[in-house]
């Protein structure tokens, strides 16, 4: 999915983009158990990912910009991210909680 979003967005902007996106194109989040893809990803109180969570970002001239450390650090312009909810290679699953 492309998406345009405002000068410094960060990570959490673009997951609540497409959050918005599927309930547009969807009515809902499709994944049970889940209210969007931000809770199914992050954990709202400790401000970071879950540990099963893949998340990867990089433009052509930065092959790595660390966005799991700093989920709230302004994103370059064209970044490509790569969000894998469920991580198959992760141990230590945490469980998602509610805000």
């Amino acid at each position: 999915m492309e998406l345009l979003l405002e000068d410094k967005a960060c990570v959490l902007d673009v997951i609540m983009a497409v959050d918005r996106e599927i309930k547009r194109r969807c009515g809902k989040f499709q994944v049970k158990g889940f209210e969007s893809l931000l809770h199914m990803t992050y954990h709202p109180r400790e401000e970071r990912f879950y540990k099963q969570v893949g998340i990867q970002a990089h433009t052509k001239s930065q092959s790595f910009i660390g966005v799991r450390e700093n989920p709230k650090m302004m994103l370059p312009n064209d970044v490509t991210l790569v969000l894998i909810p469920e991580g198959g290679c992760v141990t230590g699953w945490e469980k998602i909680v509610d805000a």
